[in-house]
């Protein structure tokens, strides 16, 4: 199992989304006849639009986030929460002006930059928006290219060459308290797949690319654990998210209110994470969120129970 890291900010930004390292593997790899794979966590053409003039960005009209730009099927502006489709833009509603850029790179432009680099070969790209099947088990089919989300793990074949992790960040970035090790799960699957994994990043030194380089996992491992145990995370804590949607903006901070009071009444004082300042929009309702952690919360939950199973605008999200 080889890995190479390939440290972005020393390459030359013409040549993104692939170092001139990385192609060179994956030249080499096309001309031994194996197959190469490319993963990257972002399945779009591109993550927001905006203008140049005025810096407007698009927005889903129902949710607080950017629409995402989809050359393929057809060239639209989507929405990832609640589904919403518009036409991509020909000039800013702001400021008139018609010079309007897609920003961030997705599997559908990263699909489209192989084909231009790499035109006698096969692309194949596998997202949630492809339908491409991901098995690859023919013998005889010629080199190929794989590119995708999560879906490239299923890719099956005793003939990949290079495995890619076009940037490093877009996971290791994720605000998840498992995100490091779902990483390395992920790096740890397709390199024993594959004869050499490049890693695209400009932190080289992070502590699950330092794992796979020195070769020190049961260190990553003792640090994630002692990580999760210091910040009362599973398994030495239970964690949940009650979830509170509601069209009326007074209502939800009124139920908000209610559970926040029975739990932080409580003597043995349940860990709260509730920040007032932020309420988000998902397909036309407000959103708040109240994250619990505690050894034993089914007896806290126990309290608002009513309040819980009872109103349909509160939801309770087991981690």
């Amino acid at each position: 199992m080889i890995i190479t890291v390939v440290d972005l900010s020393l390459s030359p930004r013409e040549t993104l989304p692939f170092a001139p390292e990385t192609l060179t593997c994956i030249e080499r790899s096309l001309a031994s006849g194996r197959h190469v794979i490319i993963y990257h966590n972002r399945r779009w053409a591109g993550t927001a639009t905006i203008c140049r003039t005025c810096s407007h960005v698009w927005q889903c009209p129902r949710c607080d986030v950017a629409l995402v730009r989809h050359l393929r099927p057809t060239d639209r502006l989507r929405c990832h929460r609640c589904g919403y489709v518009g036409h991509p833009p020909e000039t800013c509603p702001e400021c008139g002006g018609a010079d309007i850029a897609t920003i961030g790179v997705g599997t559908q432009a990263i699909e489209s930059r192989l084909q231009t680099l790499f035109p006698s070969f096969r692309i194949v790209r596998l997202d949630a928006d492809s339908g491409e099947s991901a098995w690859c088990d023919d013998p005889l089919l010629s080199p190929s290219i794989f590119v995708g989300t999560a879906s490239v793990l299923s890719v099956y074949s005793d003939r990949i060459g290079t495995c890619v992790f076009t940037l490093f960040e877009n996971d290791s970035i994720v605000t998840s308290y498992d995100s490091d090790e779902t990483l390395h799960r992920r790096i740890r699957l397709l390199s024993e797949r594959s004869s050499e994994t490049v890693i695209q990043t400009h932190i080289p030194h992070h502590p699950v690319i330092r794992s796979f380089v020195s070769g020190t996992y049961r260190e990553f491992a003792r640090e994630s654990l002692d990580r999760r145990m210091r910040f009362w995370y599973p398994p030495y804590a239970e964690l949940v998210d009650i979830v509170i949607r509601h069209r009326d903006r007074t209502k939800l901070d009124t139920i908000l209110a209610s559970i926040e009071s029975w739990l932080t009444n409580r003597q043995n004082t349940t860990e709260l994470s509730c920040d007032r300042s932020v309420t988000s929009r998902e397909d036309g309702l407000y959103v708040r969120r109240v994250t619990m952690k505690w050894i034993d919360l089914g007896t806290d939950l126990a309290l608002i129970r009513n309040t819980l199973w009872k109103n349909r605008a509160v939801s309770v999200e087991w981690h």
